[in-house]
């Protein structure tokens, strides 16, 4: 988290959506199949822009972790919904259904609230584990060639940062397109 911080200088959002093809390349090529099909299932589910389709999809994407050796990970993940909700999953879900209906409507209302209370969690310092765990999380994707993701992830966290979310920019990593959005 603390390479993750730093890295808010790097610019513009230009570089999210390449990264995360090739974030998802490196998956492919390693053994984390259950974390494969989860991502799968939740860009299948984004694209139907239904909040239930989404939620299920998150349910799968932890159960993939589950399975998987990330560990750390996982722990991360049950420290992030301690952080925004009083130990069930139903603040997340709200979150999570403010997300999917900001990307629904265009206005990205719901997105910007719910990664408000993601970063007001991570800067107020009360989910450590969930700072450790992400720093050995990207610490071990950036062991291999996904460089480009890790940078791609400063910007996000500068367009974040800024409340714009990169879409001043003239490439932006999400665009409108036929009436939904495409990441």
């Amino acid at each position: 988290m603390f390479s993750f911080q730093c890295g808010i200088i790097t610019g513009t959002l230009e570089g999210f959506q390449r990264a995360m093809f090739t974030f998802q390349c490196g998956i492919t090529t390693g053994t984390l199949e259950g974390f494969q099909r989860a991502m799968f299932s939740f860009q299948s589910d984004i694209t139907t822009r239904t909040p239930e389709g989404f939620q299920r999809a998150m349910f799968s994407f932890q159960s993939g972790i589950t399975t998987g050796t990330l560990e750390c990970f996982q722990r991360a993940m049950f420290s992030f919904q301690s952080g925004i909700t009083t130990g069930t999953l139903e603040g997340f879900q709200r979150d999570m259904f403010s997300f999917q209906c900001g990307i629904t409507t265009g206005t990205l209302e719901g997105f910007q609230r719910a990664m408000f209370s993601f970063q007001s969690g991570i800067t107020t310092g009360t989910i450590e584990g969930f700072q450790r765990d992400m720093f050995s999380f990207i610490s071990r994707i950036t062991t291999g060639t996904l460089e480009g993701f890790l940078r791609a992830m400063f910007s996000f966290q500068f367009g974040i940062t800024t409340g714009t979310l990169g879409f001043s920019y003239s490439n932006v990593f999400i665009s409108k397109q036929d009436n939904h959005w495409d990441f």
